[in-house]
């Protein structure tokens, strides 16, 4: 058996949703699907992004989980806030 692992995107309001579903959905296109697929919300999200990554938790809920940072850190300071959340 492998060993379990995670996958972490960071996503920010001026990111285009459909372009966010299209990356979650190649995540579980790949050979080995990941255990975990943690989202950064890096500061408040538009209603479209929250929508879509709505629908994935719905669709996969034992994969799919966000965190959300309160203020826009910037890449690097939301992927270290994710690696700490990640269980993988």
């Amino acid at each position: 058996m492998s060993a379990a692992f995670s996958v972490l995107l960071s996503v920010y309001q001026g990111d285009d949703p459909d372009q966010l579903d299209e990356a979650l959905a190649s995540c579980f296109r790949q050979t080995r699907e990941p255990d975990e697929l943690l989202i950064v919300e890096d500061e408040t999200l538009t209603d479209p992004l929250d929508a879509v990554i709505d629908s994935w938790e719905r669709e996969r809920p034992e994969q799919v989980r966000r965190h959300a940072l309160s203020e826009n850190r910037g890449f690097g300071e939301a992927l270290r806030a994710g690696i700490r959340e990640c269980r993988h």
